[in-house]
């Protein structure tokens, strides 16, 4: 009876120990995406140092795989356009990671467009309702309007 439950136990453990160790391996890679063909690829942790560590445990990690300067940055929208602040990008070079959210308010290599609607509803009352609405842009740096100031970076 003994031998039957150290049997049981062995094979219970190596199965537990079989069950987690994949889970142990995926957690040593983060899934980025190539800009370029938006295929996924998994990148080992360790190759994430010095400013890229912020990405080690994200989701949405994306990189420049273009081999050209890219230059994110987020255009205001007001309901009634008031809003004259120049955009402020970031520049993100060749082979750089960078985190991007990809949804309905985020677009890839399309120019910003002169107005959008502006519909917010909030679950806190009237007084809480928002009349602006961000949209965020990623393009060749040499693509951006002259009215986004690029830190770090001049056209010629």
């Amino acid at each position: 009876m003994k031998a039957k439950n150290l049997i049981l136990m062995a094979v219970t453990l190596l199965f537990a120990v079989g069950c987690t160790g994949p889970s142990n391996k995926k957690n040593h890679f983060v899934t980025v995406t190539l800009v370029s063909s938006r295929e996924t690829i998994k990148v080992p942790k360790s190759e994430f140092v010095g400013n890229d560590t912020v990405y080690r445990n994200r989701e949405g990690v994306y990189k420049n795989d273009t081999g050209k300067d890219l230059v994110k940055y987020s255009v205001k929208y007001t309901k009634d356009g008031s809003d004259t602040n120049k955009p402020i990008g970031l520049l993100i070079k060749p082979n750089e990671y960078f985190y991007w959210n990809d949804n309905e308010n985020s677009f890839m290599f399309r120019l910003p467009p002169n107005s959008t609607s502006v519909t917010y509803r909030s679950s806190y009352g009237k007084s809480h309702k928002l009349d602006f609405t961000y949209l965020e842009f990623l393009d060749y740096a040499d693509r951006v309007a002259n009215d986004v100031n690029i830190v770090g970076y001049s056209k010629n």
